[in-house]
């Protein structure tokens, strides 16, 4: 059965879609940004690995849907693997991207590797809230950092279901409370460089998925490890000062 386009069901009212403001954001640095370089041509199944501002190298895979990469915990100093298959248990998350994230990263075919058949998604996805709300961190030190994030309404779950052959969207609203039990979900949103690039280097840190946009809309405390992150997001600070 073909799936048409989309349909909003009992939704609440949606957010802006939140990649004009990521890019926004990230466009908005004082710098001279990376010269574009040829997107690789999109392949279902197609494994990349990209260099990350530390200079180590992570692994990506090109998912069905145009944009859509997955990210895995792979993580190599000199772009040199010695695995031949990309495995579920090293699965990170997975995000629909901007152009630019293949454009301006750094990356290298590694057909040497073969990436999984399918990965297992849930159905759902967080949607943040409408308006801006202002967030400044480290006030009166050397750090203080200023900028302005999604989600100053409610956000919502969105659950996807086909009825009568069309894609329809249920949302239901959810409390900042309740971050924990929603976690593991993804956002709705698409991803920018070098947002997306920091991401993919906060999780291989930490050693588990991590999105510090999803922490900002959810209103839970400032980390010192994402200050580069908000560094990106504030439009302030030059990218190549950021190591991107």
């Amino acid at each position: 059965m073909e799936v048409e386009p989309v349909d909003r069901i009992n939704s609440v009212t949606a957010a802006p879609p939140l990649h004009r403001y990521i890019s926004t954001f990230c466009k908005k640095m004082a710098s001279t940004e990376p010269k574009p370089q040829r997107a690789p041509q999109w392949k279902e199944g197609k494994v990349l690995s990209l260099k990350l501002r530390d200079d180590s190298w992570a692994l990506l895979q090109m998912l069905k849907r145009k944009g859509d990469l997955a990210v895995f915990s792979y993580r190599s100093l000199d772009n040199q693997w010695s695995i031949g298959q990309l495995e579920k248990e090293n699965f990170l998350f997975s995000c629909f991207t901007t152009k630019a994230v293949l454009k301006r990263s750094e990356l290298a075919l590694q057909s040497g590797i073969k990436g999984i058949e399918r990965i297992q998604l849930p159905s759902s996805k967080i949607q943040a809230g409408d308006g801006f709300k202002k967030r400044a961190y480290w006030i009166g030190t050397d750090d203080e950092i200023e900028f302005i994030c999604f989600g100053q309404e409610s956000n919502s779950i969105r659950t996807e279901r086909v009825e009568n052959g069309r894609l329809c969207y249920d949302y239901r609203t959810i409390k900042n409370e309740e971050f924990d039990t929603y976690r593991h979900l993804e956002l709705t949103s698409l991803r920018d460089y070098p947002e997306f690039n920091e991401r993919i280097f906060l999780s291989l840190e930490a050693g588990h998925n991590i999105d510090p946009l999803k922490e900002l809309i959810f209103d839970r405390p400032a980390k010192e490890e994402f200050k580069t992150y908000y560094k990106i997001i504030s439009g302030k600070h030059r990218l190549d000062y950021l190591g991107y």
